[in-house]
């Protein structure tokens, strides 16, 4: 059996995270909630940059199954749409950037579910160009709208989406339970180094209890 020998790498000397930093605020800006927020619970409208973004109820009519739809809009105008099949409860978790460099890039990301016990989140992050047809999809877990998109202090202004998930992974004292980061590349979704992992221990539980819009990123950082 191969035992995980990267925990070292977590538990001491530089943690994976700490040349990382997140993007929001300086290459991507945040479209905003609607002002005035709508009263109905139906939809959610996010807005800026010349760009809207919308994620609405969908409800089938024959079996009554809820689903839910967002919708991107560029200067009044529908550009893009597409179905969700996650849970509809999360209808008002999303979240929406705006590349500030190039102006093109728009990143969506929406909570599917979250599990009983720990609680963990399932995100869906599209990529797309609001000019061109087709988007790409990436699922991650532990989504924060400061701390999943970062970039590498070496290679500043060029941002990544740090994704997440939960492994069960063998360890000299047995099967113990991890946080696997990887960075990804936004372009094409390559891999863009070997996954890190954080070790779930108390250090880590109290700081998922504690809610953050720093998550993932503040899990990996010194």
């Amino acid at each position: 059996m191969t035992f995980l020998t990267s925990i070292a790498c977590v538990q001491a000397g530089t943690p994976p995270g700490a040349g990382l930093t997140s993007c929001v605020g300086t290459d991507y800006l945040p479209l905003q909630l609607e002002s005035p927020r709508p009263i109905a619970t139906d939809a959610i409208c996010l807005a800026g940059h010349r760009v809207r973004v919308c994620r609405r109820l969908l409800t089938e009519l024959q079996s009554g199954e809820q689903t839910s739809e967002v919708v991107v809009e560029r200067l009044g105008q529908v550009v893009q749409k597409w179905s969700e099949s996650g849970d509809p409860s999360y209808l008002q978790h999303i979240h929406a950037f705006r590349s500030s460099r190039d102006g093109s890039r728009l990143i969506v990301a929406t909570q599917q579910s979250e599990s009983m016990g720990m609680g963990v989140q399932e995100w869906l992050v599209n990529v797309l160009d609001p000019d061109q047809p087709g988007r790409r999809t990436f699922q991650t877990a532990e989504f924060g709208p400061q701390g999943a998109l970062v970039a590498d202090r070496t290679t500043p202004h060029v941002c990544h989406l740090l994704r997440t998930q939960w492994e069960t992974r063998p360890t000299q004292q047995g099967d113990r339970l991890f946080l696997m980061g990887q960075l990804i590349s936004l372009d094409d979704g390559t891999p863009l180094a070997q996954p890190f992992y954080k070790r779930f221990d108390r250090k880590l539980k109290r700081q998922r209890e504690t809610p953050s819009a720093n998550r993932p990123l503040r899990y990996f950082q010194p």
